[in-house]
C-alpha cells in the first residue's frame, strides 16, 4: 500500500513500519547501553574511568547505523532508489577504478572507522590497564608506554584503510612524497629531531611517565610523553612543554632510576669563637630527628673551610623522599635554627671593617683675592 508518491518514488506501509521498528530497537540499546558497558565491565573488571566515553561512541556509532538501516529500507521495493546506488555517488575525483576518488558511500566508511577507531583506542586502554595493573614489572611509565605505541599503531593502520577506502595507491603516494620530506627535513630538522626523540623515548624507557627528573636546574616529573613534546610538572605545580630532544641530547638527571637513596646537603655558618664540636652534634642531631632522613646511612658533618664571615659547615644526609627534599631541608633548618638559638650559636652575617686614616700632613692654604 503506497502512502506517498514523489518524481516516481512511492513509500510504502512496509518502508514505514521497518523505519519505526529499526529505530525503536536502536533506541532501546540506546537507553539500555550504560547498563550494558557497566555489565561489561563488571563481568571483566574493567572500571579505568572511560565508561561514558564509550557509552557516548557507542550511541553515535548506532545513530551512523540506523542512519544506514534508514536509507536501505527506503529502497526497498523502489529500483530507482536502492542503498548500493546512493553508497556509490560519486563526490570527488574520476572514475573510480582509475585513481582517486571519495563516494558517499566512502566518506560514511570514513566517519564509521574514525568511531569505531576511538571506540576500539578507548577499549584498548582498558585492556592494558586490566591486564597489566596487577604486574609488578610493568610501571606507570611502561603502561603508558605501551598504550602510546599501540594508539600509533592503530591510527597507522586507520590511515592505510582510509587511503585505500579512496583508491589512493599509497606505493605512488610515498614515491612521490619522498623529495617533499627530505626538504622538509633539511627545513624542519629539529622538527623531526624531537619526533624521533620521541620515538626512543618510548622505546629506550630511559625517562618515563612518572619519573623525577632534574635538568636546566629544575626538578619536575614528567606527566606524559607525546611523539615530539614532552609535559613535565615542577614542583610549584606549572606544567612546562618540553622538545623531547632536550631529554635524550641534554645531561637530565633521573632521580627515580637513580639509588633509591640520594645524598643531599646543608650549608651552614657559625661566628668566629663558636664551639666547633658542639655545631657538630646540633647539626648531626638536627638531621637524626627527621623522619624521612634514612637512620642507617651515615650522617656526616664536614668542616669546610674559614669562610670570609664565618667558620663553614655542610652537613650531608640521606633521604628517599627525593620529590619532598625542599621540605626535607626546610624543616631540618628550622631544626637548625632552634638548636642554634638555644645554645646561644650565632649565624653570621656578611661584615666589613671600615678604616679611616687620618691625613696629619700640614697643609698652607693661602686666600687670594
Amino acid at each position: 500500500m503506497e502512502l506517498v508518491e514523489l518524481n516516481g518514488y512511492s513509500l510504502t506501509v512496509l518502508n514505514v513500519i521497518l523505519i519505526a521498528v529499526t529505530w525503536i530497537i536502536i533506541l532501546i540499546v540506546k537507553k539500555k547501553s550504560d547498563k550494558l558497558i557497566e555489565r561489561f565491565i563488571e563481568n571483566y573488571d574493567w572500571s579505568f574511568g572511560k565508561e561514558k566515553v564509550l557509552n557516548k561512541l557507542l550511541k553515535q556509532l548506532l545513530t551512523i547505523i540506523g542512519v544506514l538501516f534508514t536509507i536501505g529500507i527506503l529502497g526497498i521495493g523502489n529500483e530507482d532508489f536502492s542503498l548500493t546506488s546512493l553508497l556509490d555517488y560519486q563526490l570527488l575525483g574520476g572514475e573510480k577504478e582509475k585513481g582517486f576518488s571519495v563516494t558517499i558511500g566512502s566518506l560514511i566508511f570514513i566517519l564509521i572507522t574514525i568511531f569505531v577507531t576511538r571506540f576500539v583506542l578507548n577499549l584498548s586502554r582498558t585492556f592494558i590497564y586490566k591486564s597489566t595493573k596487577d604486574k609488578d614489572w610493568i610501571d606507570e611509565g611502561r603502561r603508558f608506554t605501551i598504550t602510546r605505541l599501540t594508539s600509533y599503531f592503530i591510527y597507522l593502520f586507520v590511515f592505510i584503510i582510509i587511503l585505500r577506502s579512496m583508491n589512493i595507491d599509497i606505493t605512488l603516494l610515498l614515491t612521490a612524497s619522498a623529495g617533499l620530506f627530505l626538504g622538509m627535513g633539511l627545513g624542519l630538522r629539529d622538527f623531526f629531531t624531537d619526533v624521533v626523540s620521541g620515538l626512543i623515548l618510548l622505546f629506550d624507557g630511559s625517562v618515563k611517565v612518572g619519573d623525577i627528573i632534574e635538568m636546566e636546574n629544575m626538578v619536575a616529573k614528567v606527566k606524559q610523553i607525546n611523539i615530539r613534546t614532552s609535559h613535565v610538572k615542577t614542583m610549584e605545580g606549572k606544567t612546562i612543554i618540553v622538545p623531547n630532544s632536550k631529554l635524550t641530547e641534554y645531561n637530565v638527571v633521573n632521580w627515580t632510576i637513580s639509588e633509591k637513596l640520594t645524598r643531599f646537603t646543608i650549608n651552614v655558618s657559625v661566628a668566629y669563637g663558636t664551639n666547633t664540636a658542639i655545631v657538630k652534634d646540633l647539626l648531626y642531631k638536627a638531621a637524626i630527628q627527621h623522619p624521612k632522613v634514612n637512620k642507617h646511612k651515615e650522617i656526616q658533618v664536614v668542616f669546610q673551610d674559614f669562610g670570609e664571615n664565618g667558620l663553614e659547615f655542610s652537613l650531608f644526609f640521606w633521604a628517599s623522599k627525593t620529590w619532598e627534599i625542599v621540605i626535607i631541608k626546610s624543616d631540618i633548618r628550622f631544626v637548625i635554627d632552634k638548636l642554634f638559638r638555644e645554645h646561644n650559636i650565632e649565624i653570621p652575617y656578611p661584615q666589613r671593617d671600615l678604616h679611616i686614616i687620618s691625613d696629619k700632613r700640614n697643609h698652607n692654604y693661602k686666600e687670594e683675592f
